[in-house]
Parts: C-alpha cells; structure tokens; sequence
C-alpha cells in the first residue's frame, strides 16, 4: 500500500511532539470525520489548511474561536461532488421538461 502525504503529515503531527499555532494557518476545520480511502483512514481529527492545502492532521483539541467546527461532518479531502442538472441538449431539455411535466399532473 502507497503511503500518502497525508498519512505522514498525520503521523508526523501525532507523534512529532509539534506545536500547532492557530496563526501560522489560514483555516482550521476542527473535529470533522476524516475519511480517506486510500489509507483506510477513517477518525474524528482536526485540519490544518495554508495557502489551499492541507499542512497538518492531529487530534489536538482546538480552542481558536474561528476554527470551523465540524462535529456531525464528513471530511474527505481531496474528493470532488460532480453531480449537477446540466442538460447536453435542447432535445434532452425539452424531453426532460415534458417528463417532469406528466409527472406532476399526475
């Protein structure tokens, strides 16, 4: 199994014995349920972001009044929501359109 950079920026965190300073990072998403697939990862942790990535993983417990809290969320980094409406053609729209339409007359 490949061992990502997050794996390790997580070990690293966790038993580095490094301070974490709420002013060094642009964004804290604390007590979020990380998931990550490729490492089986699948825990209660917070999120270091700077500059749009992810600098650290730990278990610290975060008193920064704008960290993001994200109790009861799912974290999965790096995971893109591509579903939308977008319809490819005007035959489609119009089809989809009268579908809807018959669907609720009924």
């Amino acid at each position: 199994m490949e061992i990502t950079t997050h794996y390790l920026i997580l070990v690293a965190a966790l038993f580095g014995g490094t301070t974490l300073s709420a002013q060094d990072y642009d964004l804290i998403i604390a007590n979020g349920r990380v998931i990550d697939p490729e490492t089986m990862l699948d825990e209660v942790l917070n999120l270091w972001v700077k500059d749009g990535k992810i600098t650290a993983i730990t278990k610290d417990v975060i008193h920064d009044r704008q960290a993001i809290d994200a109790s009861a969320h799912v974290v999965v980094p790096g995971f893109i929501y591509t579903y939308n409406h977008k319809v490819p053609t005007p035959f489609v729209q119009k089809l989809t359109n009268l579908l809807w339409a018959g669907a609720l007359r009924s």
